[in-house]
């Protein structure tokens, strides 16, 4: 009776144990949805935004590494501003901004000054030159910047879940219609800290980069989340 008994417990926490595993794969199918939409909700109800930033970029065949570094600022009254500086090259030792304050739009480049009529032309317009770090995070706060159209998303994947990481909480791997790759590394208040894209160029080309993110965001009624990584 008593080796029927354990059997029976047995039998019982493994069909239970199944059920929930069977659950948790249920769940996980659409889990990379479910943490991407929580980090679009986040920067959604953001009230300010600020971080640091530097992004690397490698051409294929090439040992060589291409280094920026950038700041953005935002806050919801209408005030954004985007700036960066090239390590070497035409914008070594010069601050290159975006700079939009309510209904006015100011680009630097080659230091010169230009007005923009829209912060979406203002930020294409020097996409190449920021390698894209204008609009990687800046799209997901500012609903008037159409650059990368949210709807190309062809699927979102959560590739892990960091356990006792001090940076990362989640990893997600974005595919686009159009054929780009992101994966996004997220911390335990869904804020992007670490990105690595994949780009096919027309020629054929595949163009790599890497960018790192210290974000601090304030919400209406709520202290400043800062981001921890170094």
């Amino acid at each position: 009776m008593k080796r029927h008994g354990i059997k029976s417990g047995f039998l019982l926490l493994t069909i239970l144990y199944g059920f929930v595993f069977s659950s948790v794969l249920a769940i996980s199918e659409d889990s990379g949805y479910e943490v991407y939409k929580e980090m679009v909700d986040v920067y959604s109800r953001v009230d300010t935004y600020s971080d640091k930033g530097v992004i690397k970029t490698q051409k294929p065949g090439s040992r060589y590494i291409e280094v920026m570094t950038f700041a953005t600022n935002y806050d919801s009254f209408g005030t954004f501003s985007f700036e960066w500086r090239k390590i070497g090259g035409a914008f070594d030792k010069k601050l290159n901004y975006i700079k939009k304050d309510e209904n006015k739009i100011e680009i630097e480049m080659h230091g010169k000054k230009f007005n923009k009529n829209g912060l979406t032309s203002a930020l294409q317009s020097l996409a190449g030159v920021t390698k894209s770090a204008s609009y990687f995070v800046t799209r997901y706060f500012l609903p008037e910047v159409q650059i990368i159209n949210l709807a190309g998303v062809h699927e979102i994947s959560l590739d892990k879940i960091f356990k006792n990481h001090d940076k990362y909480k989640y990893l997600l791997t974005i595919e686009y219609t159009y054929g780009g790759v992101e994966k996004i590394w997220l911390n335990s208040d869904y804020l992007i800290v670490k990105m690595q894209t994949s780009i096919k160029r027309l020629d054929g080309v595949v163009i790599r980069r890497e960018i790192t993110i210290k974000p601090k965001i304030r919400n209406r009624c709520q202290r400043a989340i800062v981001s921890n990584i170094g």
